[in-house]
């Protein structure tokens, strides 16, 4: 089936990039009811709809963090959809900043979840959280853990 673009209404001359941003300029999105999706169901904009794309890529994480959540086969999945990245240095030059940043990392996948709907954004799936935790747990400072993500 042919696919059409997802069209935001805004009223607005700026840009909104994402769906958090609508969210809380609360914006209309419109109903995706022109969008054909691989499991042959329509889904709103929700964060829902994001959190279950991440859960539906965890399996294909475990051999490499990059993955596309675009398009997912997942029935409730929202097709448009995205993992925020880090780019970190395993290797921590520097001790206290290191396990500053691990603390953090820490608090974001656990803790800091609770704040992610509040504010328009998917939280992630625990399986997800659990490959993370593993990444973070594997941050060094000269050669030795740091002792975050256990």
């Amino acid at each position: 089936m042919a696919r059409e673009l997802y069209t935001a209404r805004l009223d607005c001359k700026d840009c909104i990039s994402d769906f958090a941003q609508c969210y809380h300029f609360e914006f209309v999105l419109d109903e995706l009811e022109s969008f054909s999706f691989t499991a042959g169901q329509f889904v709103s904009a929700s964060t829902a709809g994001v959190t279950a794309a991440a859960a539906d890529a965890a399996a294909k994480m475990k051999q490499d963090m990059r993955v596309s959540l675009v398009n997912s086969p997942a029935a409730e999945a929202y097709p448009i959809a995205g993992f925020t990245y880090l780019l970190l240095y395993q290797e921590q030059p520097d001790r206290g900043k290191g396990e500053t940043l691990a603390r953090f990392l820490q608090w974001a996948i656990a803790d800091g979840q609770k704040d992610a709907e509040p504010l328009g954004y998917a939280s992630l799936p625990s399986a997800v959280a659990e490959l993370d935790k593993a990444v973070i747990a594997s941050l060094t400072f000269q050669g030795k853990p740091l002792g975050a993500g256990k």
